[in-house]
């Protein structure tokens, strides 16, 4: 600072022992600005009393910046009003000398990752899988052995920490696919089936990274879809090995009993998603302690139940737009088989899906339900057969979709007891759905071969 006034107006402190209020307490002083704290000290010290203490002195600024004893005060940037705190001075820690063996010990160790560890564990536990289901012993048909692996990599993806080994995840499920469907020594198979074991295994890999990508980018809704329609396409596969000639069925109608699982796995799936998709959020019912138990069980809630809501939704949303686009794909394999049992399981569905449709509160589900019932008119209208019976079955919900617009207006204006009897017809129309669809699976064609 320049040279203007020849005295600085300062406070000075003694930073000695812990009480804090004689620390703070200090003394207001007048020091010659040209003058070093190392010419002022021993009378600054006298002034304030200082106890004779065995260290030397050091001067630093509130914030703890040491400041220099041997430079004038109009130097050290030091102002009117500035505080000054002196105390003993502090030594620095002697160096600790460490053999090598210490060194080696105390020395930086990178530290295993519980999450990578158990995501690595589980591609190890689905390698190991898809070598069990192709053994000969098992005789898990080939249809089945996508659907089982498909399931397996299904809960690895539900893991938080999955996408931390991407990699290893592709490597593992192609190496499991590639074994399920062709076997360990898939190359020795001939070239054809060693090729779609090849196949098999790449798609899955591309499948897991996908999936990766996907569930750390995208929505619970667009999760929960995805997630839905695969899980449907997987149980559905059994109906390709129902299909087969011993037990008088050809295989090349095979498509006809996978749309038809298609249909009941997707209406079932609407059915239950209130339950699935509070389970999967983390809705919880309040528990209220029984006698004996303490109260505070009482309330311990959920820490942000409307993000809780707002997620069981979504996941709900979810579901049904996955059940739809399965019931969707099997109306449209529907459409393809003439045959009444095909035009049965589609006007089923029409009347479980239309009905179920009117009666939920999200527009998304709403329309994941109507949608579906729509086309599955169509499809029973593309299946009707020559005779009389397709006609006859086809004909009615045509009109009911056509005479819409006149009818829909009154929905609302219907009675509770009129609602009672299209619940009940609902109820019935669901449970016509999986006989049926049985049927057209081949299930009923393979207990008869077997008796």
């Amino acid at each position: 600072m320049p040279l203007v006034d020849h005295l600085l107006r300062v406070h000075v402190r003694l930073a000695l022992g812990g009480d804090v209020a004689r620390v703070r307490s200090g003394a207001d002083l007048c020091l010659p600005a040209a003058s070093t704290m190392e010419e002022v000290l021993p009378e600054v010290l006298a002034l304030m009393k200082a106890p004779q203490i065995s260290l030397p002195w050091e001067a630093r600024t509130p914030a703890g910046q040491l400041l220099d004893l041997h430079e004038p005060l109009c130097s050290l940037g030091i102002g009117h009003g500035s505080v000054i705190v002196l105390g003993p001075k502090r030594e620095s820690p002697a160096p600790l000398v460490k053999d090598a063996a210490e060194a080696l010990v105390d020395g930086p160790r990178p530290t295993a990752n519980p999450a990578v560890t158990a995501v690595f564990s589980a591609l190890a536990g689905v390698v190991a899988l898809g070598a069990v289901v192709s053994s000969p012993a098992l005789g898990i048909p080939l249809a089945a052995r996508p659907a089982i692996l498909a399931l397996a990599c299904f809960a690895l993806l539900r893991w938080p920490h999955a996408s931390a080994l991407v990699v290893p995840g592709a490597l593992a499920c192609a190496a499991a696919a590639t074994w399920a469907i062709g076997g360990p020594r898939f190359y020795e198979l001939a070239p054809d089936q060693a090729a779609l074991a090849v196949i098999g295994g790449a798609l899955f890999a591309f499948m897991y990274v996908v999936g990766t990508l996907f569930i750390a980018r995208v929505s619970a809704l667009v999760r929960a879809a995805v997630a839905t329609a695969s899980i449907a396409a997987a149980l559905a596969c059994p109906a390709a090995w129902l299909f087969r000639p011993e037990f008088g069925l050809s295989h090349e109608r095979w498509w006809l009993g996978y749309s038809a699982l298609l249909v009941v796995v997707g209406i079932a799936g609407m059915l239950f998603s209130p339950g699935v998709a509070g389970s999967l959020a983390g809705l919880k019912v309040p528990r209220i302690p029984s006698a004996g138990h303490d109260l505070a069980e009482s309330d311990r809630g959920l820490e942000d139940p409307d993000a809780v809501a707002g997620l069981a939704i979504a996941i709900n949303d979810g579901i049904h737009v996955g059940c739809g686009v399965a019931i969707l794909a099997g109306a449209v394999g529907l459409a393809q088989g003439e045959g009444v049992f095909a035009q049965a399981l589609a006007l089923s569905a029409f009347v479980a899906l239309a009905l179920h449709a009117h009666r939920q509160a999200s527009a998304v589900c709403v329309w994941s339900s109507w949608v579906p019932a729509a086309v599955c008119v169509v499809a029973v209208a593309l299946a009707a057969g020559p005779g009389a019976w397709g006609i006859v079955l086809a004909l009615p919900p045509a009109l009911i979709l056509v005479t819409a617009p006149a009818w829909s207006a009154r929905v609302p204006e219907l009675e509770p007891t009129t609602i009672s009897w299209f619940e009940r017809v609902e109820s019935l129309a669901v449970a016509a759905t999986l006989p049926l669809a049985l049927h057209l699976a081949g299930f009923f064609a393979m207990v008869r071969a077997l008796g």
